[in-house]
């Protein structure tokens, strides 16, 4: 710490005069500091945010927390983030009031201390833990309550389907990523005016109405991005004297003029919530502080629609009790058959984590079908377990046992693979990989990487080794490698062959595939996991050429066996799917029966492993 600095002395002063950030903690007791800076205290959300984070710190001696509020400024959130971290801070939560611009600075951070984003998230992967809202997700809740208020209630006068917007500031990647969520769900005929709003305030909202009735006319709903500029569009509409225009808001705060007050008065008719995860972000910072094995690198927190006839129940809910229980929570785990050393090393993690949490697991594996696994989990509602884990072997067709499932009051948690269709409300979480980040990173390195002179002026040439067809991880990452592809000018995906996730599989497409009479010149096999890039290796020197010189091998995974083969110069890039979070899933489980609430998705930390990775990675790998 510089002593000397007096702007950081006048600094420290102003911050624990602030917010009493010492408490009755004594120096003795204090482990552990951590700076919180804040994007802008003056706003609702964040005031919450802070307030959950101070009721949280209160309940653990050895950390104190500092604070700083940038007010909505970049440049002097960096400078705060600079000051905290020169007061000799041990993590910090950073709230960033402009992602882009804060990337750099919290990334320099990162090389020396722990990092816990909330809200909005940054570009990369330089920080320790993000926790958010999903805001494209959110946009789509308010579209499907607003296409409901419209349609479904009867009240509103379908001849004027005038929807109102009323955004953040348009450079907000929150704003955009929720009006972008909101036009995906709002039918066409439906007309939609946008308007976007630099302070995101009551006030500000008010006084444009009122200056600007004619926003009004015609107007059915009105769709605002936070509470507060909600209830200043409401005290607009009625100091015009409108009536008949339904008010749909997002934050779902139960304190003084916050949603659940606003929704019983009849201010709003619907209302998305945005969790803060403030009380999650101390306790988390805790965990990574004390070195706690486990920690994911992003949680998504779950969000909910609102409106006056689920608000007691939300309340109810969101505030349950705690399952009391004098026995070990039983846990019955439907999986999926071997695919390799990734899934086994999944088994024996999700293992290992039971016994730590004295947690009664349950196994089976499925077959070769859908049915046979949706079999598995009908026999676990018989046995009437405590709580379902189901990875499952494909996307879609989940509703009808899901639905049995929750009629049965049995919980589930989707691991490691998600389903697209059902109704979310069926299911607690989801842990696992980012599948369609992981397809991106494949792509990027090859961009990085693999060149051809520019007078050739041929495309790069991949071939594609798919995993199992309707597999989450075989969607998401060919639409993640994909996207980046789309981007990239010079590159093309020549073929892509299925490998089903085995060894066998990708040796024989490859093998077939090569000897051919209509093979093109490949420059790259990209394999969406590692026992069939291995097997794409072997096929290659099979044939006569250098795996990894002559053609380029890119995975995922991070098996040992394929770590050994990037040391070797086999494989070229191994971006990783983490199979230990089985921590993670027994600590969701612990939570779920503690009462917390849970998060839509957490998902596991990953790097990425060439040759230029360091070699200390490489070592003591478990799977």
């Amino acid at each position: 710490m510089k002593t000397h600095d007096t702007t950081i002395v006048l600094f420290l002063t102003v911050l624990i005069s602030f917010l009493g950030c010492r408490g009755n903690k004594s120096a003795e007791e204090v482990k552990y500091l951590i700076g919180v800076a804040a994007a802008d205290m003056r706003e609702p959300w964040h005031l919450v945010l802070i307030d959950e984070m101070k009721k949280e710190a209160e309940n653990h001696a050895e950390i104190r927390l500092i604070y700083t509020d940038a007010a909505s400024d970049a440049e002097k959130q960096i400078e705060d983030i600079r000051k905290l971290v020169e007061y000799g801070i041990d993590l910090l939560i950073v709230s960033p009031c402009d992602a882009a611009k804060l990337m750099k600075p919290i990334s320099d951070v990162y090389k020396v201390l722990p990092v816990i984003i909330l809200d909005k998230l940054i570009d990369g992967f330089d920080y320790t833990l993000f926790i958010g809202p999903d805001n494209l997700k959110i946009g789509t809740l308010a579209g499907s309550a607003v296409q409901k208020l419209l349609y479904e209630t009867g009240v509103v006068d379908r001849k004027n389907n005038r929807v109102l917007e009323i955004a953040g500031g348009a450079d907000s990647a929150v704003a955009q990523k929720r009006h972008e969520g909101f036009l995906h769900i709002i039918p066409s005929g439906i007309t939609v005016d946008t308007v976007s709003i630099e302070s995101e305030s009551r006030d500000a909202v008010e006084d444009l109405l009122l200056e600007r009735p004619d926003l009004l006319e015609n107007t059915a709903v009105i769709f605002a991005h936070n509470d507060n500029m909600a209830l200043g569009a409401w005290k607009a509409v009625n100091g015009l004297g409108y009536s008949g225009i339904k008010i749909a808001g997002i934050d779902g705060f139960r304190n003084t003029e916050g949603a659940l007050e606003l929704l019983k008065k009849g201010v709003l008719d619907v209302d998305i919530t945005c969790p803060t995860g403030g009380k999650d972000a101390v306790r988390r910072a805790l965990d990574i502080l004390k070195k706690q094995s486990g920690i994911p690198k992003q949680i998504i927190l779950r969000s909910y629609t609102i409106d006056l006839s689920n608000v007691d129940d939300y309340e109810s809910k969101r505030y349950r009790p705690p399952v009391i229980t004098d026995r070990p929570i039983r846990v019955a785990h439907a999986q999926i058959g071997a695919e390799g050393g990734w899934r086994k090393a999944n088994k024996i993690s999700i293992e290992e984590a039971a016994k730590q949490f004295n947690i009664r697991l349950f196994a089976l594996e499925a077959g070769a079908t859908q049915d046979s696994q949706i079999e598995i989990v009908k026999e676990f509602i018989n046995s009437k377990v405590d709580i379902i884990l189901l990875s499952p072997m494909v996307e879609t067709g989940w509703d009808k046992i899901l639905g049995e499932c929750k009629a049965a009051h049995i919980p589930v948690i989707l691991s490691d693979r998600r389903i697209i269709g059902a109704d979310e409300n069926l299911y607690l979480s989801f842990i696992g990989a980012d599948f369609h980040e992981e397809g991106r990173k494949a792509m990027k390195w090859i961009a990085d990487n693999v060149h051809r002179s520019a007078d050739i002026g041929e495309p790069i040439k991949i071939l594609e080794i798919r995993g199992t067809e309707g597999a989450t991880p075989t969607i998401e990452r060919k639409k993640g490698f994909e996207e980046v592809l789309a981007e990239t000018s010079g590159y093309m995906i020549v073929h892509s062959l299925a490998g089903n996730y085995t060894y066998n599989g990708s040796y024989e497409a490859v093998m077939k595939y090569f000897t051919s009479a209509d093979a093109a010149k490949i420059d790259v096999v990209f394999c969406h996991n590692d026992d069939m890039a291995l097997a794409a290796a072997d096929a290659l020197e099979k044939l006569g050429f250098q795996s990894g010189k002559d053609i380029k091998l890119v995975s995922v995974d991070g098996v040992k066996a394929a770590l050994d083969a990037v040391q070797a110069g086999r494989i070229n890039c191994v971006v990783e799917c983490n199979p230990l979070f089985g921590t993670q899933l027994m600590k969701v489980v612990g939570d779920y029966f503690k009462g917390e609430d849970m998060p839509l998705r957490i998902i596991t930390d990953e790097i990425v492993f060439t040759e230029n990775t360091d070699k200390n990675l490489f070592k003591n790998r478990k799977y």
